[in-house]
Formats: structure tokens, C-alpha cells, sequence
């Protein structure tokens, strides 16, 4: 999942890049100062990263330094407040001020929605590949393979043969 998300940043630059280099190259009409200020605004994001790593290992690392799952979890969730704030803040204005105001709304509130599915989905699969499943009937963890429960087949005598293309659905007969 790293090399996924490392790979997506560096896309993510390429444009980056682009976007602050083209403007510097017709305002000089160097190509030198332009690939010079581009590279120090690139260089900017992974020292900022850097800086902003050590602080927080520093503050809430444990003896180890390693930062606790829950933090990151918080962090991540204010990152993506801020970022969805200037989103807004910067967006939303100009939407409404040529009448396209609801259309950008909507594809905000769609956009939304296809991230939070894509979420429950993502989870979904996680946990079919490991044959665990919450059951929403108990609220308890249950295993979907016959050999980690066998009791869940009620003493039938297939309950050592995995079924194929079963739906580990809260449905489904629990003994």
C-alpha cells in the first residue's frame, strides 16, 4: 500500500510541478529560474513532511517512537477536514457566482457519498479474503471457515468441505 501511495504523490507532482513552472517561465522568460523555483517548491513537501514527523514522534511517541494508530487516525481525519474546508471555501464561491452553485454541490455531496462506499466496500473485501465477519445479529467476530468453526454447520457432515461462492452474509444460519 506505500509504493501505491508513493506512486500517486509522484503523479501528483508532475502536475504540480507544471502548474507552478509555466507561470514563473512566461512572467521571466527563463527556463532556468523557472525549473529552479519549481524544484524548491517540490523540495517544500517532503521537508515539511520531515519537520512534521519528527514533531509528532516527538510529542506523542511512545518509548519506542512509534506513533499510535489512533493518533495517526486523528491527524489524518484533520488533514482531510482542512483540505475539504479550502475545497469549499475556494470552490463553492465562484460555482455560485456563475449559477452553477447546486450542480457543484451535488457533485460534491456525490463525491462524498462514492468515497464513503468505496470505504465500506474496501472493508468489506478485507475481511471476505480473511473469513472474518462481525455478525449483526450477536455483534460478535465469526469466522466463515468450516475448519476455524465447525459447529457453525451443525454437525452436517460437509463441515470440513469449504463451499464454494458462499455469501458470508449475517443471514445465513448461525448454531
Amino acid at each position: 500500500m506505500g509504493v501505491a501511495i508513493a506512486a500517486a504523490i509522484a503523479l501528483h507532482n508532475i502536475p504540480e510541478g507544471i502548474s507552478v513552472s509555466v507561470p514563473i517561465y512566461y512572467a521571466t522568460g527563463s527556463r532556468r529560474r523557472a525549473f529552479v523555483y519549481s524544484a524548491l517548491s517540490g523540495l517544500a513537501e517532503p521537508v515539511g513532511a520531515a519537520v512534521g514527523y519528527l514533531a509528532i514522534r516527538t510529542l506523542v511517541g511512545g518509548s519506542n517512537g512509534a506513533v499510535p494508530p489512533e493518533v495517526m487516525g486523528v491527524l489524518f481525519g484533520g488533514v482531510a477536514g482542512i483540505m475539504v474546508s479550502i475545497s469549499l471555501d475556494e470552490l463553492l464561491p465562484p460555482s455560485r457566482a456563475s449559477g452553477q452553485g447546486h450542480g457543484s454541490l451535488f457533485g460534491l455531496e456525490g463525491g462524498m457519498a462514492l468515497m464513503a462506499l468505496s470505504l465500506l466496500l474496501m472493508q468489506a473485501s478485507r475481511q471476505r479474503r480473511a473469513g472474518t465477519f462481525v455478525s449483526a445479529q450477536t455483534g460478535r467476530q465469526r469466522s466463515d471457515r468450516p475448519d476455524e468453526s465447525p459447529s457453525r454447520f451443525c454437525g452436517r457432515e460437509d463441515a470440513r468441505k469449504p463451499r464454494r461462492n458462499s455469501i458470508p452474509w449475517p443471514s445465513r444460519r448461525v448454531c
